[in-house]
């Protein structure tokens, strides 16, 4: 974990703040899924209150970490399992690797260290494609990026025929 804070706290004072959180976004997770400087700041916004527990508006390692210990999903290694198929969206043989070896959320912190190492050497993930997409998917959750979405309150539907959709 000190590996990933540390290339994260590119001042080295111990604490990242809003503009080592959005160069994080920015150029390691980046892509589609911010799409405007705006959506970065507002991300980076998010991020830091969801994380920052001493309200200093900056994320120490212990925020990190107190987040990541009080996950809300990816508790089994069947939910990390979906999480690897569905949201980092990697083929199901992928994920069927980390339901075989019991990965759980919990194992993110090693998975990452190394730059993903035991992905390849331990797990026999071989495509470098796919280790460097769980290791920034793995990196974005760590910091409260991307969670489960809830399921539709109220929804319902009406029949009108049985031969339209």
């Amino acid at each position: 974990t000190g590996h990933f804070f540390d290339s994260l706290d590119r001042d080295g004072d111990g604490s990242l703040g809003s503009e080592e959180v959005a160069l994080f976004l920015r150029d390691q997770i980046g892509g589609s899924q911010f799409d405007s400087q705006s959506a970065v700041d507002d991300e980076v916004v998010t991020v830091i209150e969801k994380l920052d527990q001493n309200h200093n508006n900056g994320l120490e390692m212990s925020d990190v970490l107190d987040y990541w210990m009080q996950l809300e999903s990816l508790l089994t290694a069947e939910e990390v399992r979906d999480w690897i198929v569905y949201a980092v969206q990697l083929p199901k043989s992928v994920g069927q690797i980390f339901l075989e070896n019991g990965i759980t959320g919990y194992d993110f912190l090693e998975i990452i260290e190394n730059g993903g190492n035991v992905l390849r050497d331990e797990l026999g993930v071989e495509k470098s494609s796919f280790i460097n997409k769980i290791v920034k998917h793995i990196q974005a959750r760590m910091l409260g990026i991307g969670s489960i979405p809830e399921s539709p309150k109220n929804f319902s539907y009406k029949l009108e025929s049985c031969k339209t959709v």
